[in-house]
């Protein structure tokens, strides 16, 4: 993730932590600051948070002074069980209130307030390994979220909004895993997989 000034740089190093580079304590270089096997990061332009993810939905929340507040445990609490997640656990900030984090496992969740509180935002998209998030996208304009799985692509009208009984629409444009889903910037009634 690129900061939206362009200063700031994080990257999620699967087996190697997360690094961010070009933080003003350490201009031009790398340095690693987060451990676990990173994955995700997000930037907040609004509150300057940096988001951090290791596996199994690690989730943290962290300041420009590098000091973090771990997520994860609040965001478990809302779990259906301790296998609630992928490995790689998606999430995603919405993009007109970046306090706003959906993160995808068994169902979607959301963390208000930069993450501290939490809820379910959709009923399960089932029980199975191939039924958990592997991709998520937030549209700018609108509050919907799309979750990707390994049997279907689903559609939460209204993410801000949702709670655990919110059913979303369902697609399966062919088989297999969803590794990426965006929308269009222009349309947010048009996406892409």
């Amino acid at each position: 993730s690129v900061s939206p000034d362009g200063q700031l740089v994080l990257g999620g190093m699967q087996d190697n932590g997360t690094d961010v580079f070009n933080h003003p304590e350490f201009p031009g270089q790398w340095v690693n600051f987060f451990g676990g096997d990173g994955s995700y990061t997000a930037f907040n332009p609004i509150d300057e948070f940096l988001y951090v993810s290791a596996q199994n939905g690690y989730i943290a929340r962290i300041d420009r002074n590098l000091q973090y507040t771990v997520l994860a445990d609040r965001l478990r609490e809302e779990a259906l069980d301790r296998d609630e997640f992928m490995f790689i656990t998606p999430f995603v900030l919405n993009p007109d209130n970046p306090s706003t984090v959906c993160v995808g496992g068994k169902r979607l969740l959301r963390g208000n307030f930069d993450g501290l509180s939490w809820n379910r935002a959709s009923s399960t998209f089932g029980n199975t390994f191939y039924d958990m998030a592997n991709a998520l996208a937030a549209a700018s304009g609108g509050t919907a979220v799309l979750v990707g799985t390994g049997n279907a692509i689903y559609r939460i009208a209204s993410g801000d909004a949702a709670t655990q009984a919110t059913v979303p629409n369902e697609t399966t444009p062919r088989q297999g895993w969803v590794s990426s889903l965006t929308f269009d910037p222009g349309n947010p009634d048009v996406a892409y997989a």
